[in-house]
């Protein structure tokens, strides 16, 4: 990704990827940055991507309502991977801070893994989740799959 936006600073899908990145890396500094310039070029993108971009930079400066909102709309319309992945983020980590439950991302994570059985994030995420509502068996299974 960095290779990207050196060689084209206006690559919106480029600055997502450094977002992405940085978040799971917990460079929170980096990570808002990169998801600014993703929203910066994104206007060349279609729909999708660019609802994607402007989702991801909700979630990364903490807008969780608007960042829900928008991956919804996301997974409503396409269905897509990458969709799911960011609405079971904000509902994993963001619904305590609002009052709700965890267990409100465990549908996300699942179509995740329907959509991409070995992504071990999702894997991890459910087995949480089901470690919470006290599903013991459950979570053992999803981290023995992890």
């Amino acid at each position: 990704m960095e290779g990207a936006v050196h060689a084209d600073s206006a690559c919106a899908l480029g600055w997502y990827g450094l977002a992405t990145a940085a978040s799971w890396r917990l460079r929170s500094g980096q990570e808002q940055y990169a998801a600014k310039q993703a929203v910066r070029e994104a206007g060349r993108l279609a729909a999708r991507d660019r609802m994607l971009v402007e989702a991801f930079a909700a979630y990364s400066r903490g807008s969780a309502d608007t960042a829900e909102r928008m991956a919804t709309t996301i997974v409503e319309n396409y269905d897509d991977i990458e969709g799911w992945v960011l609405l079971g983020e904000v509902l994993y980590h963001h619904n305590w801070k609002r009052g709700r439950s965890l267990s409100e991302s465990r549908r996300a994570w699942q179509r995740v893994l329907a959509l991409d059985p070995s992504y071990w994030p999702a894997l991890q995420h459910l087995s949480e989740v089901a470690a919470v509502e006290g599903r013991n068996a459950e979570a053992d299974s999803l981290l023995g799959r992890y």
